[in-house]
């Protein structure tokens, strides 16, 4: 039976079950204009920070998640100093998270977590924020999460973490602890630029 084309329906007639022969449809053609997550890496803090800076970048005790199921794809992140580099170009989502506690009594206050992008050869510029209030009181607990995408044009991008604290004298940004991290970022390409 020939195949019958009807453009005002839409429909192909006269196609069986199996009616294309070998090799006409095949995954090469299926998946060449797919994108596909090619590269996730995730890197935590490994020791506590306490400060009651505005604009405090977490530069060291830096650690790439190493426990025997961490979830990893492709190319690693590279982490120098805080600033973290992509091993290739494309579109990232950028996750970044902390846990931790205000370890001093006062007024009301807020905390938050920033991401600056470096661009290949230029300044630091925030992106994303994110934020929240403890109210003042002693040793009470917190958490932040928020996640930012960005288009990593060159190879020499780099991304990184900072914490902002107003009206306190101390804040404990949590470490890691078997398998997890208090404080740090996932890493996803999601596709080409």
């Amino acid at each position: 039976m020939a195949l019958t084309l009807n453009g005002s329906t839409n429909t192909i007639a006269g196609l069986a079950v199996g009616g294309l022969p070998d090799g006409v449809v095949d995954t090469d053609t299926l998946a060449s204009s797919v994108n596909t997550i090619r590269s996730v890496d995730e890197w935590g803090i490994h020791t506590q920070v306490n400060t009651s800076s505005d604009n405090y970048q977490f530069t060291s005790n830096w650690e790439s998640r190493d426990f025997t199921q961490a979830g990893k794809i492709g190319s690693a992140i590279t982490e120098s100093s805080g600033y973290f580099t992509f091993p290739s170009t494309g579109i990232w989502l950028v996750s970044y998270y902390t846990t931790g506690q205000d370890v001093n009594e006062g007024s009301p206050q807020y905390i938050g977590l920033k991401i600056y992008l470096t661009p290949n050869g230029g300044s630091d510029t925030n992106i994303s924020n994110a934020y929240t209030a403890t109210g003042g009181t002693n040793n009470q607990h917190f958490s932040i999460f928020n996640q930012v995408c960005v288009d990593i044009s060159h190879i020499g991008d780099k991304v990184s973490l900072r914490a902002e604290v107003q009206g306190s004298t101390g804040v404990d940004f949590y470490g890691h602890g078997s398998a997890q991290y208090g404080t740090g970022m996932t890493f996803v390409r999601l596709g080409d630029t």
